[in-house]
């Protein structure tokens, strides 16, 4: 792909988790909606060979994509712990990838979904098995003060309201923890002062 703006075909006859897959676009626009079937276009233009020998050389998880290129990372056999995605983020935050620089600086770039004086939030929701009962996950890395710390929540998702529960407790937990500043949108967690 020439960029995180080429478009690429929506091709799916199942129904769409969310009306605002169905349209062609390009990754920046499908990161944000999560848009499952141009990841799947995505993978089956890199193919079956070349995405085994990234996923290999990334270390990424258990390192096993199976026999089918578009469903690897949604029906397995492709997992990873918590712990291995932090450390994979890390890496990805810090620029350290066995991959182009160039492809790892779009990376950032569309994986940043807020920022402020000195820190930025860069982060992805995901759900196994949505819109059903499933783990849903929110990952990404915050930067401030000169720091970089990776994260990755994982939640037992049993009806699909439990899915917005995933980036509103996330955030609330680095706010706790003080690596990212309260947000001014949200009321402070209790004990945490104003």
């Amino acid at each position: 792909m020439a960029s995180v703006d080429t478009v690429l075909p929506y091709r799916s006859d199942a129904p769409p988790f969310s009306p605002a897959w169905e349209k062609d676009m390009g990754l920046r626009e499908a990161i944000v909606v999560s848009n499952v079937p141009i990841y799947q276009e995505l993978a089956r233009r890199i193919g079956l060979a070349r995405m085994r020998e990234a996923v290999n050389r990334l270390d990424y998880g258990n390192r096993a994509i199976g026999p089918v290129v578009d469903t690897f990372w949604l029906r397995g056999p492709l997992a990873i712990s918590a712990v291995e995605q932090t450390r994979f983020l890390d890496r990805l935050a810090r620029q350290v990838l066995p991959f182009p620089l160039q492809a790892q600086r779009a990376v950032r770039e569309i994986s940043l979904v807020e920022q402020g004086p000195g820190w930025e939030l860069h982060a992805k929701t995901g759900w196994e098995n949505g819109p059903n009962p499933g783990v849903g996950w929110w990952v990404g890395w915050v930067e401030m003060g000169g720091r970089t710390v990776p994260f990755a929540l994982n939640l037992d998702i049993h009806q699909r309201s439990d899915g917005e529960l995933r980036q509103r407790l996330g955030r609330s937990a680095l706010e706790l923890l003080g690596v990212l500043p309260p947000s001014p949108s949200l009321p402070s967690p209790a004990g945490a002062g104003r």
